[in-house]
């Protein structure tokens, strides 16, 4: 994908797609109330962040799909490891979150 450019990213991502990654929020340096944190953006197509909830002590997962931004209700811990997975069906238009958080507990 490094070499892709901007028109062929947005095919790669106009259609179904999944997504998985691992997460260690770190608190010291990403805990401004309600402060988006970039975890990954494919140009003008999908962007997949992180909002740190200062009363919750937790981040929630947002994601921009297709011009659509959204907070999830799938929030993770700080300073601790989560799975991340993000899956958009595009006939239905709909994007979830899954997470599994250090002691194998899913959200």
């Amino acid at each position: 994908l490094v070499d892709s450019n901007p028109e062929e990213l947005r095919k790669l991502f106009g259609g179904d797609f999944s997504i998985q990654m691992y997460l260690n929020p770190d608190t010291t340096i990403m805990a401004d109330h309600n402060s988006r944190y970039l975890l990954l953006d494919v140009y003008k197509a999908f962007t997949l962040y992180l909002r740190y909830d200062n009363t919750q002590k937790k981040y929630r997962i947002g994601v921009y799909v297709g011009g659509d931004n959204y907070d999830t209700f799938s929030y993770i811990t700080a300073n601790s490891w989560t799975h991340v997975t993000c899956v958009h069906n595009s006939a239905t238009h709909i994007t979830r979150i899954y997470t599994v958080d250090a002691d194998g507990i899913k959200q």
